[in-house]
C-alpha cells in the first residue's frame, strides 16, 4: 500500500487534490492530508514515511520547494510532485530534487500519470538488517548517514536516531558495500555516499550537517568512489527524465 502525503494551507485545494489522488490511484493506498508544512514534517518525525508527497508551492509559512527540501533530508526516498495554480514557479521547482510538476487547473488530468511514474521511480527499499536488544532490526537503508565501529560495537547513525549492535559494520552491509552505496573512508567509519553533501581534506559532511573523518589512507579512494556514485546517479536521472519526461 503506498503511502501519499498531500500538503497544501488552502482547504479546498487540499480537499480537491485529495479527492484527485484517490480516484487515480490504480490501487488502495494510504493517503494523509496535511493543512500546514510543519504538521507534515511532524509526522515523518515521529516515524511516518511517505512514499510519495504531492506539495503546493506557494504556502503562508514555508513554500513548497523549502518544505521539500527538508522532507528529502529526513526521508531520502521520498518522491516530489510539486502543485501549483501559478506557471511562473515552473523554473523554481528546479532549485530542489524532484519528480513532477503539474498545473491545478490540470490536476485530475495529469496527476494520474504522475502517480503512476513516481511510483515507478520509488526505490525498492532495500533496508539493512541487524540484531539490536534481542531483536532483528530493520531500517531503510536510505535513512542510514554513516557507522562507526567503536571498541566491540558498531553505531549506525541515522535520520531518527542512532542504532547500536555488535554485528560488525561490512557484515551489516554486505551487498550495499558490493553495489556502491556504502564506501570505507576511515578504519572506523563507513558511510553512505547518498547522503553526502560535500568533501573536505580530512571529512565528508553528511547532507544533516554532520561530519564523518576522512583519513589519508582511505581518502584516494573514498573520493574515487564518491566521484562514481555521482556520475551513476547523474545517467540514471538523464536515463529517467529521457523516458518519462516531465509532466505539465
Amino acid at each position: 500500500m503506498v503511502r501519499i502525503a498531500i500538503c497544501d494551507d488552502t482547504p479546498e485545494a487540499l480537499a480537491a487534490a485529495a479527492r484527485a489522488v484517490e480516484g487515480a490511484l490504480p490501487s488502495p493506498g494510504q493517503i494523509r492530508s496535511f493543512a500546514a508544512p510543519g504538521d507534515l514534517l511532524d509526522a515523518v518525525r515521529q516515524g511516518w514515511e511517505p512514499e510519495i508527497a504531492l506539495l503546493d508551492i506557494r504556502m503562508e509559512r514555508m513554500d513548497g520547494i523549502g518544505l521539500a527540501r527538508e522532507l528529502t533530508v529526513l526521508c531520502p526516498g521520498c518522491r516530489i510532485i510539486f502543485m501549483t495554480d501559478y506557471l511562473g514557479y515552473a523554473m523554481d521547482v528546479y532549485e530542489v530534487r524532484h519528480s513532477y510538476f503539474v498545473v491545478k487547473s490540470q490536476l485530475e488530468q495529469r496527476i494520474g500519470s504522475a502517480l503512476r511514474s513516481a511510483m515507478e521511480e520509488r526505490p525498492r527499499d532495500p533496508r539493512l538488517s541487524f540484531r539490536e536488544n534481542g531483536e532483528i532490526r530493520l531500517v531503510s537503508i536510505g535513512s542510514v548517514l554513516y557507522m562507526e565501529r567503536r571498541l566491540r560495537k558498531t553505531l549506525i547513525y541515522c535520520s531518527d536516531g542512532c542504532h547500536e549492535t555488535s554485528a560488525h559494520a561490512t557484515d551489516i552491509l554486505g551487498r550495499a558495500a558490493e553495489d556502491g552505496m556504502f564506501c570505507q573512508c576511515h578504519q572506523s567509519f563507513w558511510v553512505n555516499l547518498s547522503r553526502v553533501s560535500a568533501l573536505a581534506e580530512d571529512h565528508f559532511r553528511m547532507d544533516d550537517g554532520s561530519r564523518v573523518p576522512v583519513s589519508r589512507s582511505y581518502r584516494k579512494a573514498a573520493k574515487e568512489r564518491l566521484f562514481q556514485a555521482l556520475h551513476r546517479e547523474l545517467n540514471q536521472n538523464a536515463d529517467a527524465a529521457q523516458e518519462a519526461g516531465q509532466v505539465f
